[in-house]
């Protein structure tokens, strides 16, 4: 009942604004307006996507052309809203939005007024040519190491972050949807006990980190820090935290996007998604992908046989299951060789 009525809303809206989306796509010559969404319900998307975006831009130095963006109903982190806001106006009108999507495909059977703020990892190689395009000023760096030092840490102590992916997020903010098939990208955060222990004990903080995460770090010591758990957490310092680590060892989760927004080092573990890399420009990563076990063979798969079986581009658990694929997670060993290379 809920989407007969937003539909219904929407056509309303339509009506309303089509004589306007008439005179914007005759004046599209001599002024190009587009509309987008930016996807600020999952902290990836509007991290990364939103960065591409802007720097697409950049790269194309293309005037004459007004985005009007608006934003979904959620915001995965307000502080990052509040950052975009300083680049871009963002408006809380997600329906007009779409009526004014809907009607310049469908009058001009093409996307040109659509400002494309969804999926845009074809252009990750943009990442390595331009900076950052969100940078904190002197309030907010102060700030943010008056917090590090709450935390334990000295002006001089440096730390690394990491992340597991798991379904937790996704079962508190967004479970009006089904996240099941996703479920083959989660892993314990007990494959990073090796990591963690060996960096802890070379002089390095670790922060676990996450808005939030079902499992905690079962490791004791002063220098391991299990960020979502912990009083001090916020939108900023989600951010903070990330922008200002000696490098990220994650996956292929949302976060990993707030990382590569901030241009750092990682390394990104349990991959499960070969067109991703493939698809992938970045220079300052390494990454190591799950294991493929076929349960009809009883072994594991090659990277041959993952291409010639076309599972490499499978990004659904339902579908690794009627294959009779199982993905079996990354050893501590193997997370721990790939963080000393």
């Amino acid at each position: 009942m809920k989407k007969i009525i937003i539909e219904l809303y929407i056509i309303g809206l339509s009506t309303i604004i089509l004589p306007f989306i008439i005179k914007i796509i005759l004046l599209k010559k001599i002024l190009l307006i587009r509309f987008g969404l930016v996807f600020s319900e999952k902290i990836g998307h509007f991290a990364l996507d939103t960065e591409l975006f802007l720097l697409k831009k950049k790269e194309n130095n293309k005037k004459f052309i007004i985005d009007i963006i608006g934003k979904e109903k959620i915001t995965s982190n307000n502080y990052l809203l509040k950052k975009w806001k300083e680049k871009f106006l963002i408006l809380n009108l997600k329906y007009l939005i779409i009526s004014a999507l809907k009607l310049t495909k469908y009058i001009t059977r093409s996307n040109e007024h659509d400002s494309n703020l969804f999926d845009n990892s074809d252009h990750r190689y943009l990442l390595n040519k331009y900076d950052s395009s969100i940078n904190f000023n002197k309030h907010e760096n102060n700030y943010g190491i008056k917090i590090l030092l709450k935390f334990g840490l000295k002006l001089d102590d440096k730390y690394i972050c990491i992340h597991n992916r798991d379904s937790f997020y996704n079962k508190k903010y967004l479970s009006v949807k089904n996240w099941e098939y996703h479920k083959h990208r989660n892993f314990s955060i007990e494959s990073f006990n090796k990591v963690i222990n060996y960096f802890s004990s070379n002089n390095n903080f670790i922060f676990r980190v996450g808005k939030e995460v079902e499992e905690k770090i079962k490791l004791s010591d002063k220098k391991i820090i299990d960020y979502p758990f912990n009083d001090l957490k916020s939108d900023f310092m989600d951010l903070f935290l990330i922008k200002n680590c000696r490098y990220y060892v994650g996956c292929d989760s949302g976060l990993s996007c707030v990382a590569y927004l901030f241009r750092k080092p990682m390394v990104l573990t349990n991959f499960t998604g070969f067109n991703q890399i493939i698809k992938n420009a970045y220079k300052k990563e390494i990454i190591i992908f799950k294991h493929f076990y076929s349960l009809d063979l009883n072994r594991k798969l090659s990277l041959k046989e993952i291409f010639e079986m076309k599972i490499n581009d499978i990004d659904s658990y339902h579908d690794f299951k009627k294959m009779k694929i199982e993905l079996l997670e990354n050893s501590q060993e193997e997370i721990f060789n790939a963080c000393l290379e």
